[in-house]
C-alpha cells in the first residue's frame, strides 16, 4: 500500500480485422498509488474502418466517345493509380475510359486501410463504323435518260472482340444522290426521276 505503480507497456498497438484496423491510443492514466488489493487500469482502442467508395459515369446508352469514371470515397485517401484528383480532393477522382472494360480499384485511407475492391463495368463504347455488306442496283441506269430505280443494301455491325459487349447495332442508315444532302433512309431506297 502507497506504493505508486504503472501499466506495462503496451507491446500490440494495431489489429486488423476484416472491417478495419484497431489502432491503441494508450491508457487513461499513466500511473496509480496502491490504495486497494486490486489497482485496474483501462486502456483506450481506437476502431478505424476501412474506406468505401464507389464509381460513376457508366454511359447508359451507346457512345462513340470516351468515357470519364468518378470515384467517390467516404473518407480521405491516396489517390489510386491511373486516377486524377478533382480540385486536389481526396475522395473525388476521375478516369477515362477509351472502350470497353471492367475497372477494379482497391483506395487506401490516410490510416494505411485498404478498401474492398470497387468495381465497375463501362460496356457501352462503340468506335468501330459499321460496314456496307451487301449494295444490288436494279434496273439499268446507265443509257437512259430517266428512270425509277430501286437500290438493296444492308449493313453489318461488328465491334467484334469486345469482352463485355459484342456490338451496338446500327440505329439508322443515310442516303444521298450525287451532290445532294445526306439524308435518313430504309432499305430498299427508291431513287425516282433519275437523271443523266
Amino acid at each position: 500500500y502507497g506504493q505508486i505503480i504503472r501499466p506495462a507497456k503496451q507491446t500490440k498497438i494495431s489489429e486488423k480485422t476484416s472491417d478495419g484496423t484497431w489502432n491503441w491510443k494508450g491508457w487513461t492514466e499513466t500511473s496509480k498509488q496502491v490504495t486497494e488489493d486490486v489497482i485496474t487500469f483501462v486502456g483506450k482502442w481506437l476502431f478505424d474502418p476501412k474506406p468505401t467508395g464507389s464509381i460513376t459515369g457508366q454511359p447508359k446508352e451507346w457512345t462513340k466517345n470516351t468515357v470519364t469514371l468518378t470515384l467517390t470515397t467516404n473518407e480521405d485517401v491516396s489517390t489510386p493509380n491511373g486516377w486524377t484528383p478533382v480540385n486536389n480532393s481526396k475522395r473525388e477522382f476521375t478516369k477515362d475510359i477509351e472502350g470497353n472494360s471492367t475497372i477494379s480499384v482497391v483506395v487506401t485511407d490516410l490510416g494505411g486501410n485498404d478498401s474492398v475492391q470497387i468495381t465497375a463495368t463501362v460496356d457501352k463504347i462503340d468506335k468501330v463504323n459499321p460496314t456496307l455488306v451487301t449494295l444490288e442496283t436494279k434496273g439499268n441506269v446507265s443509257l437512259i435518260k430517266e428512270a425509277q430505280v430501286e437500290i438493296h443494301f444492308a449493313g453489318e455491325d461488328t465491334a467484334g472482340k469486345n469482352p463485355i459487349n459484342n456490338n451496338s447495332g446500327i440505329a439508322k442508315y443515310q442516303c444521298k444522290l450525287n451532290n445532294e444532302n445526306w439524308t435518313d433512309c430504309t432499305a430498299p431506297f427508291m431513287v425516282t426521276n433519275l437523271t443523266e
